[in-house]
C-alpha cells in the first residue's frame, strides 16, 4: 500500500507481525523504517520482490527504538543481506545488563501479547540485546545514503526514541511517539520519561507536518490541538513495567 507518494520517492506502508513498516522507494534505492519483528524480515523481503526490485536495492535501515517490533528483523536483514543499520548509539543502552535482560523479556512477552489480541499466529521474535550498527547517528544528522532524510532524538517512550524526518516534503515517521486509532490518538506503553515526552511531543508539534507515520498505525495528518491535548494529559509519573507492578500490589 502506498503511503505517500513525491516527486522524488514512493512511502510505502508494509503490513508487518503487529506494526506498519515503512519502505521509502527512489528509483535506485531503497530506504527501510525500522526493522520490524524478527519474523518480518521475510515480509519486507517479499515486498521488495512485488515491486520488481532487489534485495540488494536496500541500501539501509534504521531503528529508532530498540523494541520488539522495531529493531528485531533489521539483524536478520543485516546478517543475511548485508544491509547496514543505522542508529544512535544509545539505543544498546536499553536492555543493557541485568535489568535489561528482564525488560527484553518483557518486551517480547508484550508483543505476543499484542499479537494474539489480533489474533496473529505465534512467530520467533527472539534478537539480540545489543545490535551491531553501521552508522552510528547523532541529533540532526543527516541519514547516510539519505542525505534528505535527518534523525530527531525524540526520547520518552523509550529513552533513546528516534524519528527520521524529510523536511522538503514535511513528512516523518515517529514510530511509537503516538499510537492511532482511526482520528484518535493516545500515548504509547511505556513511558519512561515524562519530562522527555512531553518534549518530543512539543517538537514534532512544531515541525507543522503534512505527514505523519506512525508505527501504530498508518498515515496521519495530526492537528496542533490534538497535540496540546495529548501533552496536557502525560502524566508526571514514568508509565513502565515497574510502576505498573507497583501500581497493582497497592505500593509507593
Amino acid at each position: 500500500m502506498i503511503a505517500i507518494k513525491t516527486s522524488n520517492f514512493t512511502v510505502h506502508a508494509i503490513d508487518g507481525y503487529i506494526e506498519t513498516l515503512y519502505l521509502v522507494e527512489y528509483p535506485t534505492k531503497l530506504l527501510l523504517l525500522d526493522g520490524g519483528c524478527r519474523c518480518d524480515a521475510d515480509v519486507v523481503v517479499e515486498y521488495i520482490e512485488t515491486l520488481s526490485r532487489s534485495i540488494t536495492d536496500l541500501k539501509l535501515v534504521v531503528i529508532t527504538h530498540h523494541h520488539p517490533d522495531h529493531s528485531g528483523a533489521a539483524p536478520v536483514l543485516q546478517k543475511q543481506y548485508g544491509i547496514p543499520i543505522a542508529a544512535i548509539p544509545a539505543i544498546n543502552n536499553w536492555y543493557l545488563g541485568l535489568n535489561g535482560w528482564l525488560t527484553q523479556k518483557t518486551d517480547i512477552f508484550l508483543t505476543y501479547y499484542v499479537a494474539r489480541k489480533r489474533n496473529k499466529r505465534y512467530k520467533h521474535l527472539r534478537f539480540p540485546r545489543s545490535i551491531n550498527i553501521d552508522f552510528p547517528l547523532i541529533d540532526g544528522a543527516n541519514i547516510p545514503l539519505f542525505e534528505d532524510w535527518q534523525l530527531l532524538c525524540t526520547p520518552g517512550h523509550t529513552t533513546v526514541d528516534t524519528s527520521v524526518y524529510h523536511c522538503k516534503e514535511s513528512v516523518a515517521y515517529v514510530a511509537d511517539l503516538l499510537i492511532g486509532f482511526g482520528t484518535r490518538y493516545s500515548m504509547p506503553y511505556p513511558i519512561s520519561d515524562p519530562v522527555h515526552y512531553r518534549q518530543s511531543l512539543s517538537t514534532i508539534k512544531e515541525l507543522n507536518l503534512k505527514h505523519v507515520l506512525l508505527a501504530h498505525h498508518g498515515r496521519h495528518s495530526i492537528s496542533n490541538d490534538t497535540f496540546d491535548h495529548l501533552i496536557h494529559q502525560v502524566s508526571d509519573t514514568p508509565k513502565n513495567h515497574i510502576h505498573s507492578i507497583k501500581k497493582r500490589l497497592g505500593l509507593k
